[in-house]
């Protein structure tokens, strides 16, 4: 049943991307906010990753719960939104990568998920980057 709900979620997101089904535009809406987020993304030689300002779209604060974003360094250094809490992940442990780039996730407390996932070069090293929406009737 989970399998056959993540199948129409993606099929929403993908669809929307087209301008086609409910949701219009939620593929692009992930797209612009992975861009976003990947343009603040800093690996700093003393610091190791950062951001240099925060996503300021309100739906990423802790009371949003609508969207989540996860951001992975070289060395498996973890930076989430404050939505996401301190005990949820969207990327896959390292090693467990996914052919997928959009893709059903869960957040905080099961919550259904789908997101965009991407690997983005910086120099010599590779970031892992995440961002997702909550699926529409999820809760």
């Amino acid at each position: 049943m989970l399998g056959a709900i993540a199948v129409l979620a993606i099929g929403w997101i993908v669809g929307s991307s087209s301008g086609q089904g409910r949701g219009d535009g939620a593929a692009s809406t992930l797209r612009i906010l992975l861009q976003e987020l990947v343009a603040q993304v800093e690996i700093d030689p003393a610091e190791g990753l950062r951001l240099r300002a925060l996503p300021s779209d309100p739906r990423f604060s802790p009371d949003g719960r609508e969207l989540y974003w996860e951001v992975e360094g070289p060395s498996g250094e973890r930076l989430r939104s404050n939505s996401l809490g301190k005990n949820t992940a969207l990327l896959p442990p390292s090693g467990e990568e996914t052919s997928m780039r959009i893709r059903p996730m869960v957040g905080p407390d099961g919550l259904k998920l789908v997101g965009l996932e991407e690997r983005v070069r910086f120099g010599a090293s590779t970031v892992r980057v995440a961002v997702a929406v909550e699926v529409l009737g999820s809760q």
